[in-house]
């Protein structure tokens, strides 16, 4: 499931409707609706079905949507509301091993849906299993890292804390046949 090299990805909270008209003007290659840390949890299921009703017409760019963790009992059913022909991939985060990857693929084949996983590495667990991670399925497209969580996980601070992860990433990615990895979520949203 190779898709194109996009070169610039826009978060977009699920919960934010006016954000979510906008998004589709920006000059961003593609667009990630956000199910997970940029929805409060009072906010989840409205989350979901803007998400949803986005997906239900032809979109001017790639969208993906990152679901909720496996483990946070979401997942699944935020699958089964944004699964079909328009959407691009699925952002998996806080992936931990192959199983994970394999519930995701078996609920997307379920519902018929052709989207690939783009799984996000955020634990130490994570990036000791990245290759193991990025073979575990045809439908995984890419890899990336979310360094606040894997910061936090690592007790970590500096950007020189993040040089091997990264190269590490990179070579699983490129050892599995994956596109290169997806880039950090960049927080200032001012600049």
């Amino acid at each position: 499931m190779k898709q194109p090299v996009i070169r610039s990805y826009l978060y977009v909270p699920g919960s934010n409707q006016h954000m979510l008209e906008k998004a589709m003007s920006t000059d961003a290659d593609a667009l990630i609706l956000d199910l997970e840390d940029a929805v409060a949890p009072n906010r989840k299921v409205e989350a979901r079905h803007n998400v949803a009703q986005v997906l239900q017409i032809q979109p001017v760019k790639p969208l993906f949507v990152r679901i909720n963790a496996i483990n946070s009992g979401l997942a699944m059913d935020d699958i089964a509301e944004v699964a079909g022909p328009w959407l691009t991939g699925l952002r998996l985060p806080k992936t931990e091993k192959p199983e994970e990857v394999h519930l995701v693929a078996e609920q997307l084949d379920r519902l018929g849906c052709q989207a690939g996983i783009q799984c996000v590495i955020e634990s130490a667990i994570g990036v000791e299993r990245a290759y193991e991670i990025a073979s575990a399925h045809p439908r995984i497209t890419t890899l990336g890292v979310g360094e606040a969580d894997l910061a936090a996980d690592l007790g970590i601070s500096t950007e020189d804390g993040f040089a091997y992860i990264r190269s590490r990433i990179v070579v699983a990615a490129r050892a599995a046949g994956l596109a290169p990895p997806v880039q950090s979520v960049y927080t200032n949203i001012r600049d």
